[in-house]
């Protein structure tokens, strides 16, 4: 893959091709909403930087076709410009033909955000470099909260939930045994947490077999 082709699939989204999504916060039992793009977008940019690109099942049943887990979960290798990634999708309890077209995109969602697809969707980043003093007045964000400002270069706590996806993430885009430590290092009480059907115990050790092979 080319530096350039990678940064057009890390490309971020316009506002308009951006959805929001509830998810309960396990820790407190709130409802928070996720910003999120959707299949069509995601399918859209891996088109435009590659439109050869293929996803394939993990595994296949006797008659050729996707076998989905236990929980209806279904796990595939993206492949975009020559390289191959996982991915993990499910319906979310949903059955039947339309459960499985859930699975299809909300795996291949999964996969490209290990090529860095809407992967800022998933991160928060310290709050930017002081303003002028007398800022022109900005209207609020779409659910006419008031957003709160940080101090510049404070980083944002992120939840349990968030830090696995964010570690999930990192994981798939580290190239070396020293990144693999440090995310080991920094969520080491989180490692046994399952997410998208592995933990980031597992996860980090199949990375490391990766790098190992192909560094040989």
């Amino acid at each position: 893959m080319k530096p350039e082709q990678a940064q057009e699939l890390r490309k971020a989204f316009n506002k308009t091709q951006i959805d929001q999504i509830p998810k309960r916060n396990n820790k407190t039992g709130n409802t928070i909403y996720l910003d999120y793009v959707g299949h069509a977008h995601v399918t859209d940019r891996l088109l435009q930087v590659d439109p050869e690109y293929t996803w394939t099942p993990l595994a296949t049943d006797t008659n050729g076709m996707p076998v989905l887990d236990e929980v209806g979960g279904l796990w595939i290798n993206l492949t975009v410009c020559g390289v191959t990634r996982p991915g993990y999708g499910w319906a979310d309890g949903d059955k039947g033909g339309n459960a499985v077209k859930e699975a299809i995109g909300d795996a291949i969602r999964n996969a490209a955000m290990r090529f860095g697809v809407a992967l800022d969707l998933w991160m928060k980043e310290p709050a930017s470099p002081a303003q002028p003093a007398t800022p022109a007045p900005t209207k609020p964000a779409r659910d006419s909260k008031p957003v709160k400002k940080l101090p510049a270069n404070v980083p944002v706590a992120l939840d349990e939930t968030e830090r696995i996806t964010v570690a999930h993430a990192s994981i798939a885009l580290a190239t070396t045994l020293d990144a693999l430590r440090i995310i080991w290092n920094e969520h080491s009480d989180v490692l046994d947490i399952e997410h998208n059907g592995t933990t980031i115990r597992n996860y980090i050790g199949q990375r490391k077999d990766e790098i190992e092979t192909a560094g040989a």
